[in-house]
């Protein structure tokens, strides 16, 4: 055993090496949770940064020891993180030349491979990939699997925590299982002429869950688990003794739990059945105890977690999602396009009403004859009119879907009367048309969406309605952008059209002359 206590401004933590193997116990008090704490391991020092603190602090590393192949290990129950590695034992000083040379070629062998790794590569390690991707490479060693967060958790970079209690239950259950197959140490036992031990009613409560950062995983957990337990004779038939039995805390730190077993009925059968009951107390649960170690829980879980995890189904489940993210993105320039070019109407419209007024106030110039324009005069405007709706119309282009497409009007069609009148020093505009114009849209991006037409038509647009008031008709008679370029028309399309005749009615108003 060595050890060795950290010095002052350094977490606790101490070392110890045995069989080949490096342990590294680091006391975190007062934490129940590696949330907010960062763990990077590297070859040769273990960097770590407890929640609150501004710097990382440095652990050294024995000689020996590779960082790079730890196994991380939490216990909320003790506040200790526990970082086992293999280590090259250092040869005693009667040792022969031929061993010393062995260690020297496995250290420089270590090194070689340690100088090989990319420098990024002291990331943080888990009990399951205990040489999982190299941070900054995109990198993961042969036949390690990947850890896969939440969707929002890209690359499973950020610190999560996933509930895994349910992957513990079936991992501690065909533990329990497999002992009680034939081959296993609770079926056909020799020292009871063949008896078989029974196990039913596993249940298990506490809590399990991994704790992922940078692709890898820290497996934590404490439960309690509960069963029943009877005896059979050689035929599978019922010996007459049955109980139950619970094991009150298994950690992955517990390798030797202690298993409680109780007696709840015994029959006087025979002293077959009260010896099996005794070896069941003795024997069979120290069978239990050491198929429920906690390395070898923690490898059934973390293996029925890697049975599970399907890279492919992962990659397809964070692409739907993106492409989800991206609509939603899409969804809010187009949301933010429609507002803008609202307010743009909105204001064209108010800019025409006062120019309106003020015309208005200002008054008209009459005929020659007609002196102040004070008796009635008429203007017919039915050509004019025609002329400047056919131009504004043809010549307008509208982008819808935040630049996806453009719209364009062609072959528009005006039918109808329009005039321009005075009485009294003010003008009296009359008009009652028909519009109508064939429209396209094509889109701006190719090999996204297809093109769409239709019709669009104000067929009662009148002097005596207001123009945010006059019906304007959208028929869509082909589509290739599965209604987007429809319903787009049908708002900013719309829009746009509107304040083409909101200039109309003022263009006709100031056509008349206007008194000085």
């Amino acid at each position: 055993m060595a050890g060795g206590r950290a010095p002052a401004g350094v977490v606790a933590h101490r070392f110890a090496v045995a069989d080949d193997v490096c342990s590294l116990v680091i006391d975190l008090p007062g934490l129940s949770s590696l949330e907010g704490v960062e763990l990077d391991i590297g070859d040769s020092e273990v960097r770590l940064r407890l929640p609150g603190d501004a710097a990382s602090q440095l652990i050294s590393l024995p000689a020996g020891a590779s960082g790079g192949e730890a196994v991380a290990k939490f216990s909320k129950k003790r506040s200790q993180l526990t970082l086992t590695m293999p280590s090259i034992s250092t040869p005693s000083a009667g040792a022969s030349t031929q061993a010393r040379n062995s260690a020297a070629s496995s250290t420089g062998a270590a090194a070689e491979v340690a100088e090989d790794r990319p420098a990024a590569a002291s990331a943080a390690h888990s009990p399951c990939n205990p040489g999982s991707e190299l941070a900054g490479t995109g990198e993961r060693p042969q036949g390690q699997s990947s850890a896969y967060g939440s969707v929002w958790n890209t690359n499973s970079w950020h610190w999560e925590e996933k509930n895994c209690l349910d992957i513990a239950r079936l991992a501690v259950q065909q533990l329990l299982a497999a002992e009680c197959r034939d081959g296993g140490g609770l079926r056909h036992v020799r020292q009871l002429g063949g008896v078989s031990i029974e196990l039913s009613a596993v249940e298990l409560r506490g809590e399990a869950s991994f704790s992922l950062r940078r692709g890898k995983r820290i497996l934590c957990f404490e439960l309690s688990l509960s069963f029943k337990w009877e005896a059979l004779d050689e035929f599978d038939g019922r010996l007459g003794v049955k109980g139950t039995g619970k094991a009150p805390s298994l950690t992955q730190d517990e390798d030797e739990p202690e298993i409680q077993i109780e007696i709840s009925v015994h029959s006087h059968r025979g002293q077959e059945a009260k010896v099996a009951g005794g070896w069941m107390k003795q024997q069979g649960a120290a069978i239990l105890a050491k198929q429920l170690a906690g390395s070898l829980v923690s490898s059934a879980i973390i293996a029925a977690e890697e049975a599970r995890s399907d890279a492919d189904a992962d990659r397809k489940r964070r692409s739907a999602e993106k492409e989800v993210a991206e609509v939603a993105r899409e969804t809010g320039a187009e949301e933010r396009a429609r507002i803008a070019a609202e307010e743009r109407t909105k204001e064209q419209i108010r800019r025409t009403q006062a120019a309106l007024t003020k015309s208005t106030e200002a008054g008209v110039q009459g005929s020659v004859w007609n002196v102040n324009a004070w008796h009635w005069e008429e203007r017919p405007m039915t050509d004019w009119s025609r002329k400047w709706l056919e131009r504004e119309l043809a010549d307008l282009r509208v982008p819808l879907l935040a630049g996806l497409g453009t719209l364009s009007l062609a072959e528009p069609s005006i039918n109808g009367d329009a005039s321009v009148s005075i009485r009294k020093g003010k003008p009296i505009v009359l008009f009652q048309l028909n519009v109508s114009c064939r429209w396209k849209v094509v889109p701006d991006v190719e090999g996204i969406i297809g093109e769409a037409k239709g019709i669009i038509s104000a067929p009662e647009f009148t002097s005596e309605d207001n123009v945010e008031r006059t019906s304007i008709e959208v028929e869509v008679s082909q589509d290739g952008s599965r209604g987007r370029f429809g319903s787009a028309v049908r708002q900013e399309g719309v829009r746009a059209i509107r304040a083409v005749l909101s200039r109309f009615v003022a263009d006709l108003r100031a056509q008349l002359p206007q008194s000085g």
